[in-house]
């Protein structure tokens, strides 16, 4: 590959030529893709374990924050949930796949019926909150529509 370049004010001209510096023969450059296809499965498995380690301490991560952060939760609901996180970490640390899905799924489910929980609980606050503030009418109130004008 070549690339060059000229200032047009200067009019100076520069260019570099870009070759390939490949120590390896066609042979060795065969048996490197072979090799690469022949790990493919084992690699796809490591990416796939790799993922979910990551997803499990997202989840672990965000499931400690809302507990922390949560001050209605029953003491049962709590220590349910740090025994599932727990669980997860142990896997996770294990590298066990299997019951690293299982422990994750578990755990997503609880924090999924917790943030519902806390979502429900949140909204009839805010309409017992709207309802608190919306005036009172009374039924015999004497309304009257009118119509002005602005003489000049």
């Amino acid at each position: 590959l070549q690339v060059s370049a000229q200032d047009k004010a200067t009019n100076q001209r520069q260019s570099i030529t870009i070759s390939g510096s490949g120590n390896l023969s066609r042979d060795e450059i065969e048996k490197k893709v072979k090799e690469a296809e022949a790990n493919a499965e084992a690699d796809l498995k490591a990416q796939e374990l790799a993922e979910l380690k990551n997803k499990s301490d997202q989840l672990c991560y965000s499931t400690e924050k809302l507990l922390r952060e949560s001050t209605d939760m029953s003491e049962s609901e709590r220590g349910t949930i740090e025994s599932q996180v727990a669980d997860l970490r142990k896997a996770v640390a294990a590298e066990n796949q299997e019951d690293m899905q299982t422990a994750f799924s578990v755990l997503e489910a609880s924090m999924h019926k917790l943030s519902e929980e806390a979502y429900k609980k949140a909204s009839a606050q805010s309409e017992g909150a709207e309802q608190a503030h919306e005036p009172a009418s009374t039924p015999n109130e004497d309304v009257v529509d009118a119509e002005f004008k602005e003489e000049e």
